[in-house]
């Protein structure tokens, strides 16, 4: 199978998840076990239109993608694992390759293309209606104090367009798009995977949740493990992709 791999050592590694863990463990919990996987992604190359067509190329973890919102969809992005060497291995008996169930991704992708064209058309709205509000305001503040009531729809267009490009840098984030190129589809993809430790940890008898590490960057993945433990979804579809 095709994977990005680690460059730690098997003692680095161990190193690496036992300092993450203990600053997150809470002090009721205990270690259960902590195992090997392999997280499938799926290697996206996305056209994109411009006067010179090109192709960007992303990676969406294949086995959440299927059941994430919109929000949750794009905290499932790791486009810079691809730039990292991708070699043919064979996994040990003891590693887990996780299973995952076959997606859309043309739904997918036109969920975020059209999310994304709709973010476009508000933020030159949004622009247009700040421009105006703020001329009104320097006109009337020659002759007139700026009233509370302006101030405050100037307040809110202005935390309405930070939060739309926000939306729109985190989608071309996602995406990993050059900067001035449009997205039009998935031209191809594949599988590649991506070398994760699991730590299971317990309170008392019961297992309470996980805690996911990215091997290939020696990290604790936050994003995934905090979907993982705030999201039932999510918490039974690792357990599913975990079954040997």
């Amino acid at each position: 199978m095709l994977a990005v791999l680690s460059r730690l050592t098997g003692h680095e590694m161990e190193k690496a998840i036992a300092n993450s863990t203990s600053r997150v463990m809470h002090q009721s919990e205990t270690i259960h076990g902590t195992c090997k996987i392999w997280m499938p992604y799926h290697r996206l190359c996305i056209r994109c239109d411009n006067v010179s067509p090109q192709i960007a190329v992303t990676a969406l973890n294949a086995v959440f993608c299927g059941i994430a919102a919109e929000r949750e969809l794009m905290q499932l992005f790791r486009p810079k694992h691809l730039e990292k060497p991708l070699e043919n291995i064979d996994p040990e008996a003891n590693e887990i390759v996780c299973s995952y169930s076959e997606v859309d991704l043309d739904q997918i992708m036109s969920l975020l293309l059209r999310r994304r064209a709709q973010v476009k058309v508000e933020l030159a709205e949004t622009e247009v209606q700040l421009t105006k509000d703020y001329r009104n305001m320097q006109w009337r503040y020659l002759l007139l104090p700026t009233s509370t009531r302006s101030l405050e729809r100037e307040k809110k267009a202005s935390s309405k367009f930070a939060e739309l490009q926000s939306i729109s840098l985190a989608i071309d984030v996602c995406l990993n798009l050059p900067r001035g190129l449009v997205p039009v589809r998935v031209e191809t993809h594949d599988i590649v995977y991506v070398p994760m430790a699991v730590v299971q940890l317990k309170q008392k008898d019961e297992l309470t949740r996980y805690l996911l590490f990215d091997l290939a960057t020696g990290k604790e993945d936050s994003a995934l493990t905090k979907l993982c433990g705030t999201v039932p979804l999510f918490k039974s579809k690792l357990e599913r992709a975990l079954q040997p």
